[in-house]
């Protein structure tokens, strides 16, 4: 059973999703939920902090490629933010570091998202 909850706040134009608990079997449900509001909601910058995600299943990576896609889809852009430990490994285990752009902390992704529109 998964815990994972999440916390939706903005920074200018950017949309910074903070997701709490393991991404799990059960849990994938609540971040493609939470995407899909953001989306729905016209946002087309998003970042996803996982610094309080200790674990992500194979479920809950599939959730997180299959929630890229869909932003794509709808020229929005998804950056993460805060990989820490296991779950930066299994993102470099699956080459998934080479599909997202991923910061160190949420600020840098915000103006990640500044530079690009800035030039």
């Amino acid at each position: 059973m998964s815990n994972l909850q999440f916390d939706l706040s903005k920074r200018g134009e950017v949309t910074i999703l903070t997701l709490s608990g393991k991404v799990i079997r059960g849990g994938e449900v609540i971040l493609r939920e939470a995407v899909d509001t953001i989306l729905g909601q016209g946002a087309r910058q998003i970042v996803i902090d996982l610094a309080e995600v200790p674990h992500i299943d194979s479920a809950g990576l599939g959730q997180l490629v299959s929630s890229y896609t869909y932003a794509q889809q709808r020229h929005a852009e998804i950056k993460l933010a805060n990989l820490m430990g296991r779950v930066r490994d299994l993102l470099e285990i699956t080459y998934l570091t080479g599909v997202f752009e991923s910061y160190d902390s949420v600020d840098e992704a915000v103006a990640a998202f500044d530079e690009n529109t800035g030039t």
